[in-house]
């Protein structure tokens, strides 16, 4: 960088410049001049500057010569205060939220008694996060099949429960009231949702990939955690894979944690899983996440009801709802009471209708329905007689649609 010092003086003012000074360089409205005074003082400066680099210059490579000279001591001295660094956080950590030494066992199972996330724990406060167990003994049922609704903490009960053994091993307290479980060999984890834009490898490749890893890899004596695995594709082929995993590890015996909305996989033979579902109090139209795991099946995810919370318009809904039920049925998958965010609630939303006018307007199909003798139908006629029955739907909700208006 070449520095230069100069006087800008406007054209108007010219005449005053002294005679001492010479022209520099010359603008549209300006002249620009110089002088030996100025000259002399850029010289100084611009020595004072080479002169003032090369002593810092000198001092670095100074530092850098004796730093050589101890730098085996040096690194020995960084490792040791890391270790210490570390090891005061965790006891620190350990201190402030309540955390439990863990207690190691020769047989290959994990007990984990009002296990807590750390990190979510953390940000609702101390107190407030709803802990829960796991047990998984060495003989008995070593793969959870978990099943719930949206957000009511299937992921987070996943996480916790890998964070207490990573954190067991290596040699850290534990975010639980007890924890006692052997070594693991591997820890597994197959969660969250994300691609490889430069390799191009879609988000389903990704995961197929991260779960053909782990079971080349698993053994009996790993831990493993899945998280809806194979929702990035149809659900045909999610579903057949997720039966194919679960079967494979399942064989493997290792300890696993297997959260899906696959509910069809918990009609399947199951002898050798454990079924854990997340509780959910349902208090009128309204559902309650209570954030406890138990022993059961999930009867619905209530994704139509998270959607709800989120915002959705409440047309939509209700066209995706009318779209479920066409497709799907209106029933949860034990049959026993219908799903929550039903098409009745929907309609009240909207209209302020309850289910009773709602099977009103619809008794003379119903009827219709209950009259038909199965039994003496050939199968044509049955699918005809089906097809009557849709046309007649639809003309009657055009015909609500058009009277609305």
């Amino acid at each position: 960088i070449i520095i230069i010092y100069i006087c800008n003086i406007r054209k108007t003012h010219v005449d005053k410049v002294p005679k001492s000074c010479y022209r520099q360089q010359t603008l549209v409205n300006a002249e620009r001049f110089t002088s030996d005074e100025l000259t002399e003082i850029e010289t100084r400066i611009l020595k004072s500057s080479y002169e003032s680099e090369k002593r810092e210059r000198f001092v670095y490579e100074s530092i850098v010569e004796k730093a050589s000279n101890i730098s085996s001591s040096l690194l020995l001295l960084a490792n040791a205060l890391s270790r210490i660094d570390v090891l005061q956080s965790l006891a620190y950590v350990a201190d402030i939220y309540n955390y439990n030494k863990p207690t190691f066992v020769e047989k290959n199972s994990v007990t984990i008694i009002k296990g807590r996330h750390p990190v979510v724990e953390k940000q609702l406060g101390l107190g407030s996060f709803v802990a829960n167990d796991l047990t998984l003994e060495d003989h008995g049922k070593r793969f959870c099949l978990i099943t719930g609704p949206n957000m009511a903490g299937k992921s987070t009960y996943l996480r916790q429960c890998a964070l207490i053994i990573l954190l067991s091993q290596i040699g850290s307290f534990v975010p639980a009231e007890e924890a006692s479980l052997s070594l693991v060999d591997k820890l597994f984890c197959r969660v969250g949702a994300s691609d490889n834009i430069a390799k191009g490898e879609s988000t389903f490749m990704v995961e197929m990939q991260e779960a053909a890893h782990i079971l080349r890899t698993a053994s009996q004596n790993s831990f493993v955690i899945m998280d809806e695995i194979g929702r990035g594709t149809s659900t045909q082929d999610g579903m057949s894979l997720a039966h194919a995993f679960m079967k494979h590890l399942v064989k493997l015996n290792a300890k696993t944690l297997f959260a899906t909305h696959y509910h069809e996989l918990t009609l399947l033979d199951v002898s050798n899983v454990k079924l854990l579902t997340l509780a959910v109090e349902e208090k009128g139209k309204d559902i309650i996440f209570v954030r406890k795991v138990v022993d059961g099946i999930a009867n619905s995810s209530y994704g139509l009801h998270v959607a709800k919370l989120a915002g959705v318009p409440n047309p939509i809904l209700k066209d995706a709802d009318k779209f479920q039920r066409r497709h799907f049925g209106e029933y949860t998958i034990n049959n026993s009471e219908m799903d929550l965010f039903s098409m009745a609630q929907l309609e009240e939303l909207e209209n302020n209708e309850n289910i009773n006018d709602y099977s009103e307007d619809y008794s003379s199909i119903i009827d219709e329905i209950t009259k038909y003798d199965l039994s003496t139908s050939t199968p044509i006629q049955a699918m005809l007689f089906l097809q009557k029955i849709q046309e007649q739907i639809e003309v009657k909700a055009e015909s609500e649609s058009l009277d609305k208006r």
